[in-house]
């Protein structure tokens, strides 16, 4: 399922981005009536769940502002977690 395009893509890296975070992965599941938005982030200081609702939050603002997903949908912002494998090179400093 496909929901999310390329530009609002970037724009979703560009407020991680912002935030000084990285993004690690961006996954939707669910259904077309229900989708959920998944998006892990990371950075060298650590995932905290303040920065992680700043995130969400305008990611939210900017979905709805941009009438991205026309349904309602659920989005998760987090960090990958131990069980993830590391994807990018600025991870690996902080896992060693």
């Amino acid at each position: 399922m496909k929901i999310i395009t390329k530009e609002i893509e970037q724009q979703i890296e560009q407020i991680i981005t912002d935030y000084n975070y990285l993004l690690i992965d961006l996954n939707i599941r669910g259904n077309e009536k229900n989708p959920i938005v998944e998006i892990f982030v990371d950075n060298q200081k650590g995932v905290s769940a303040d920065d992680c609702a700043d995130i969400s939050k305008a990611i939210g603002v900017m979905l709805d502002e941009e009438d991205a997903i026309s349904s309602g949908y659920r989005l998760d912002v987090s960090s990958p977690g131990v069980d993830r494998p590391l994807k990018f090179l600025e991870q690996f400093p902080k896992h060693l």
